[in-house]
């Protein structure tokens, strides 16, 4: 049975869905057991990026692996390869959003691609995008996502 993801963005009505990719293997494993409470992140856009932001919880209690740029956690791809709708985990409470085809950062994610956004929520998932970048470079409001299992 798939393993599916809920996001709801702060601001946004809409919540967004994604699967599980199985190809993740442990690190998809990883993410199903961080998220048997629900995540809540802070969500920060990167301002030369593109089409990407970075959400960040408090963290596990206990240390658990950490990807980086230097050493991902799994096979990463580069940020410039990952497609709308991308979802990548980094650990301790650290996802990735590749949410439309703008990128251009040549470096590697913190990790693998974890989940992949449903097709038919592609389309919100891209404005939920351009409402964080807003939030970013604009109003300045913070903005949250809360990831839970479906």
């Amino acid at each position: 049975m798939p393993r599916r993801i809920k996001f709801e963005f702060s601001g946004i009505d809409k919540p967004i869905f994604a699967t599980i990719v199985e190809e993740s293997g442990e690190v998809g494993d990883i993410v199903w057991d961080a998220l048997a409470k629900p995540m809540k992140m802070a969500i920060s856009h990167t301002t030369s990026t593109g089409d990407y932001f970075l959400g960040k919880g408090r963290g596990p209690t206990e240390p658990e692996r950490v990807g980086s740029q230097a050493n991902p956690l799994g096979k990463s791809l580069f940020i410039c390869q990952l497609k709308p709708g991308t979802i990548c985990y980094g650990g301790a409470e650290e996802m990735s959003f590749a949410y439309g085809p703008d990128i251009t950062e040549p470096l590697p994610d913190k990790g693998p691609i974890t989940a992949v956004v449903d097709e038919d929520c592609l389309k919100d998932f891209y404005d939920v995008g351009k409402h964080v970048w807003n939030a970013q470079s604009h109003t300045h409001k913070l903005v949250t996502v809360t990831a839970s299992r479906m």
